[in-house]
């Protein structure tokens, strides 16, 4: 599945960047690899209960692990409960609108969120690489 390629590639880059990179930041105002990562351990499960529920979710704040293995564990868990969510998705109801709080948007556009979110997520995180000097494609 295209997800849990996008979701290898992601944390092949993140694996390969040295430790004190992961909250490096180019320039005042700009986001560190780890703020990035924390948005998609956030947005994912948010979306996967969404999914499951048909209702929009409590944003609630919550604190991330500082520990890398940690953030990733959280992360795969959540893309395999969204995973789940989207694979018990009644069919008949893709096209019909929900209100969110940035929008209205159908079920099947919903469904597709976190995939590109990821995808937005990986291509600034592999820029942030470009930035400290690594050019390779991990």
């Amino acid at each position: 599945m295209m997800f849990d390629d996008g979701v290898d590639s992601l944390w092949r880059t993140i694996k390969a960047m040295p430790a004190d990179k992961l909250d490096w930041r180019p320039a005042e105002g700009t986001r560190t690899t780890r703020e990035i990562l924390e948005e998609l351990v956030m947005t994912t499960p948010f979306s996967a209960e969404l999914i499951h529920t048909m209702k929009v979710p409590e944003m609630a704040e919550q604190k991330y692990p500082q520990d890398i293995a940690e953030l990733e564990k959280m992360y795969r868990a959540s893309v395999d409960d969204f995973i789940k969510a989207v694979r018990e998705f009644p069919e008949d109801k893709l096209q019909e609108k929900m209100d969110l709080p940035w929008g209205a948007m159908t079920f099947f556009q919903m469904i597709t969120y976190p995939y590109w979110n990821l995808m937005y997520h990986w291509g600034q995180i592999s820029y942030l690489q470009t930035m400290y000097g690594d050019k390779e494609m991990h």
